[in-house]
């Protein structure tokens, strides 16, 4: 539109006649009025903006409300944020925050009065209501012809970008946006003109140079003769990160669906195998075979070298592990195996190419395409049966969620290891017999043998339910007093269950890790523990191709030990083994303590060394209860005697 518009200022402040003057020095036609009732005088004139401050007496309502009356829309200046937003409740098309007239601010004052005039020429006051929302839009609002130049904007677009009225009107609408997003914007606006409307993703480009995501909607716009394109900005920042959020949750939940499902499969097929080979080759497969995995393998950890061995592989380069660096190169840092070994818990490279641990196997690693590498300890109950290794062709595979999932399932596999070991131990006629001297003075079977001519020899082991165990010792030849001073000063608990004739019953409740549960781990058994002769001996059994070192540190870890010997002996048949194995698993472990504990104390001999009261007392029972666990299991080795399998009565 032309600038010249006539244009009543009305204020009484310092700075009225300025207001005036920067508007006649911008083309404007404008006059100056200090009073309401000269303003009313001007407004039966042709006026087509009306830009007012202060009046003396006047309220910001009053002065507005009655200017409104006429038919030129009012622009209002205001001197705080209340003045302002009173003002356009009561009917002002606009409102500019006092500044300087001589200063950019004139030029800010000028495009206000000239987009509201050009648009208000003989409109009501609806239409300056129109306008003032407008301005209170939150979305950035425009109108620019076919040839760029802008005609309307409201104040949102310059709060934004930092740009001044008077730069906006110089301006066109490629401007706002980088440069390697302008043909995006042209293409568009040919889209409005052709179609009438279009919609568009880019950025706005401040003044200051910062990037904003905005989503742009524009529209064609055709009076008959003059056509423009009018349109808004949005900004979609916190879209963005919503569906980034989103997105990311998405990832979240696909990550733990993949890997819920390769350990589905790798657990469904565990209970399948029976032995240690099958095991761990059944997990390399499978983690081979899934995404976004490429190579898996598992290793033994070999306390002589530092460094864990490979067993078992699947998937592409299988080739890295011969070229992995040797031992004394890694100098304890094999950080994917030897760490995760050594301190029992899972270890991560996340970026190979970057990560400082990786940099003794990174070229090994990144020539195959491993961009992240994940070592899983196998451990159950504080034994490690090796290292599961897993890479992935892509950095940061392996999320928060995954990592808490393979850390259950090493514990999950080394489990199975263990179980196929003890399976193994029990069908295998060779074994490894070790005899052990236990060391540590404080020991009471130390003490009984140091200080008394006594001999004690394990007869049986019996689980508690509180998760202890209790060893059932044999006790020949001690003086009962110097037993019972041994009893009653021993570090652990201690009772005596019966004496007869030259003989004791001596239980010994060992709360924590045991011996017997020690050599277990490795799938080995205890056969004889025996105190005679001023010493302690354990002799044990454990398949022939256990690592001795590791069953040495294994049984150190729970008493002071020397290893005395080591040979390889012949068991008797496997069908006896296995009979009264399935024997044993018959009974509860209630049952079974029940049972060896009256065996032991007599009470199935003739006459009974102990009454049924006094077992029931020695057990912590009531009499009907210890007949009950005595008849029940009674019942049990009866049908496994004149009905068969054992195993047909398991309960």
């Amino acid at each position: 539109m032309s600038r010249e518009a006539e244009v009543l200022v009305v204020d009484d402040g310092e700075d009225a006649d300025a207001l005036g003057l920067c508007l006649t020095a911008r083309e404007f036609q404008a006059r100056t009025v200090e009073t309401l009732t000269s303003a009313r005088h001007q407004l039966d004139g042709h006026v087509e903006c009306v830009v007012c401050g202060s009046l003396a007496d006047r309220t910001v309502t009053e002065l507005v409300a009655t200017l409104g009356r006429y038919e030129a829309p009012v622009v209002y200046v205001y001197e705080d944020d209340e003045a302002a937003t009173t003002a356009l409740d009561v009917g002002a098309a606009a409102t500019v925050p006092r500044g300087d007239p001589t200063a950019d601010w004139g030029d800010h004052l000028a495009a206000t009065v000239d987009s509201v005039a050009g648009g208000q020429q003989g409109s009501d006051a609806g239409t300056s209501l129109a306008s003032a929302a407008l301005e209170e839009l939150r979305d950035v609002f425009f109108v620019f012809d076919l040839d760029g130049n802008f005609l309307r904007w409201n104040r949102t677009l310059t709060e934004v970008t930092g740009y001044t009225d008077a730069e906006v009107a110089a301006m066109v609408p490629t401007d706002f946006v980088p440069e390697d997003e302008r043909e995006t914007i042209e293409n568009a606006i040919g889209r409005v003109v052709m179609q009438g409307k279009a919609s568009e993703t880019a950025h706005l480009l401040t003044k200051a140079g910062e990037e904003r995501p905005y989503e742009f909607t524009a529209s064609l716009l055709d009076d008959g003769g003059t056509q423009a394109i009018c349109g808004i900005g949005r900004d979609i920042r916190d879209r963005r990160r919503r569906e980034a959020e989103l997105e990311e949750q998405a990832e979240r939940l696909e990550t733990l669906h993949r890997v819920n499902d390769v350990i589905r499969r790798v657990t469904s097929t565990l209970v399948r195998t029976d032995s240690r080979e099958e095991i761990e080759q059944t997990l390399c497969d499978q983690f081979a075979a899934a995404d976004p995995y490429a190579f898996a393998w598992v290793g033994e950890y070999d306390p002589a070298t530092d460094r864990v061995e490979p067993t078992a592989w699947a998937g592409d380069g299988a080739d890295y592990l011969e070229d992995r660096p040797a031992a004394d190169e890694l100098r304890g840092e094999d950080v994917t195996a030897g760490t995760a070994v050594r301190e029992r818990s899972i270890r991560f490279a996340q970026n190979i190419s970057e990560d400082p641990v990786a940099h003794a196997w990174r070229r090994a690693a990144l020539e195959r395409g491993y961009e992240s590498a994940a070592a899983i300890p196998l451990v159950y109950d504080d034994v490690v049966y090796g290292c599961l290794c897993v890479y992935a062709p892509r950095p940061f595979a392996f999320e928060e969620l995954e990592r808490t999932v393979l850390a259950e399932l090493g514990e999950t596999v080394g489990h199975a290891i263990r179980a196929a070991e003890t399976r193994k131990a029990l069908v295998s006629d060779t074994r490894t017999e070790l005899t052990f001297a236990v060391t540590d003075p404080d020991e009471f079977l130390v003490q009984v043998a140091h200080e008394t001519d006594a001999r004690l020899e394990l007869t049986g082991t019996v689980s508690n339910p509180d998760g202890s165990v209790s060893e059932l010792f044999a006790v020949r030849g001690a003086a009962l007093a110097d037993l019972e001073a041994l009893v009653e000063a021993a570090p652990a608990t201690v009772e005596i269950l019966a004496e007869r004739d030259a003989e004791a019953l001596v239980r010994v409740v060992v709360d924590g890790d045991s011996v017997v549960e020690a050599i277990a781990d490795v799938g080995g058994s205890v056969r004889s523990v025996r105190v005679g002769d001023g010493e302690c001996r354990i002799v044990a059994d454990v398949p022939t191709d256990a690592d001795v070192s590791t069953v040495l540190d294994r049984v150190s870890g729970v008493l002071d030990v020397e290893l005395l010997s080591q040979r390889e002996v012949e068991r008797g048949a496997t069908s006896d083994v296995a009979y009264r194995a399935a024997i044993e698993q018959s009974l509860t472990d209630r049952q079974s303590e029940v049972l060896e504990t009256a065996y032991r104390a007599g009470f199935f001999d003739w006459p009974r060394e102990t009454s049924g009261d006094e077992m029931a007392d020695l057990l912590g029972v009531t009499p009907p209860t210890f007949h009950q666990h005595v008849r029940v299991a009674e019942q049990k080795l009866l049908d496994a005697l004149f009905d068969g399998d054992p195993t047909d009565h398991l309960t």
